[in-house]
């Protein structure tokens, strides 16, 4: 009773805190023109790491260049990287394409891959960015080959070997 309402009311004011510090956080990022796409970066995503421990986002400054020759700068429309392994483009590439759809009405990304396991594999790296983010994303709809944003922006995957599927 007494107890049970006191549970109630601290459960209560946790939540309200929790619901303004989002608030709070969702009006740092509105605040930030597209000098700051970069802060904005680093504040939002997360980084798993192989122990599934999540670690702040910290860019290197080969990262950092390719996110300032792209779309969110309007240095280019279109982007065609040739990559080697492990330099963490396929995470930016995912982080890019959330921000821009996020930040963007009626938007439509696509990513296209050399093989479809490595297209599904930059949407699942998509996905777990969004549920590793700082900061809520407004999603519509996930499933196996896009990410449907509620403000009508899409992320789209294909895979460069079957021309039909572009």
């Amino acid at each position: 009773t007494h107890a049970a309402n006191y549970r109630m009311g601290i459960q209560t004011q946790l939540r309200v805190h929790q619901e303004m510090a989002e608030i709070e956080k969702l009006a740092v990022v509105c605040r930030m023109n597209d000098s700051d796409v970069l802060r904005a970066i680093e504040y939002i995503f997360q980084v798993r790491m192989a122990d599934g421990e999540k670690k702040p986002l910290k860019l290197f400054w080969n990262q950092k260049e390719f996110l300032r020759t792209g779309p969110m700068y309007n240095e280019q429309r279109n982007r065609i990287v040739i990559k080697s392994r492990k330099l963490g483009y396929s995470m930016l590439a995912a982080m890019e394409a959330l921000f821009i759809c996020e930040k963007n009405e009626r938007v439509f990304v696509p990513i296209i891959a050399c093989t479809s396991e490595q297209a599904v594999r930059i949407l699942g790296i998509a996905k777990q960015l969004i549920a590793d983010a700082n900061l809520p994303f407004h999603i519509e709809k996930i499933n196996t080959e896009a990410i449907l944003f509620e403000n009508g922006s899409e992320i789209h995957i294909f895979s460069g070997i079957s021309p039909d599927s572009i």
